[in-house]
């Protein structure tokens, strides 16, 4: 809806941008809790000069776009006890993408765990959260993909590009890890 607004192409750039610009704020929120406003500076500079980060914002539009922001939502909610921003932003991180959503279960299990935020509803939205991310990764590997691949089963998809890129990664893995951390 929005395209039909602003019909141009640089349209979804400026909203990927935004959407990886705009995951500094809960970061830096969320490590102010944690540490020194100054080292929070610090660390929300890294985040926003990260080639890592600059490499989504070079390509296409993608839904990767939306994990830090929904990510680093979802630990200040954690950290901050507030379960509403917790648990809002943990739905949306599962909703991203079908392989974000054990990031999601493991932030629950994190929680759940070793966070020692145990009390009452953030317990609960620990188990929701765990729940959902499991759920929606099995519907959507299990069911969901399947149905609307042209191949008969998902591991034959997923198997087939694994193998067909396993060269790669076992060829160039340094040549691959120079070109991603690499400024």
């Amino acid at each position: 809806p929005l395209f039909l607004l602003f019909p141009h192409p640089l349209l979804f750039p400026l909203i990927s941008t935004f959407l990886l610009a705009i995951a500094a704020v809960p970061l830096f929120y969320l490590t102010r809790r944690i540490y020194s406003g100054r080292f929070s500076c610090i660390i929300v500079a890294v985040y926003l000069l990260a080639p890592s980060i600059h490499g989504i914002n070079l390509y296409n539009f993608s839904a990767i776009c939306f994990v830090p922001l929904f990510f680093f939502l979802c630990w200040y909610g954690l950290v901050s006890e507030r379960w509403k921003v917790y648990l809002i932003a943990g739905l949306c991180l599962i909703l991203v993408r079908e392989d974000i959503a054990p990031l999601a279960v493991m932030i629950g299990l994190y929680g759940l765990l070793w966070s020692g935020k145990n009390t009452g509803k953030m317990r609960s939205c620990h188990i929701l959260l765990m729940a959902l991310g499991i759920l929606f990764f099995l519907l959507s590997t299990i069911i969901l993909i399947p149905s609307l691949s042209s191949d008969a089963s998902l591991s034959s998809q997923y198997s087939r590009d694994l193998v067909s890129n396993f060269s790669l990664y076992s060829e160039q893995r340094l040549e691959l890890f120079w070109k991603t951390f690499a400024p």
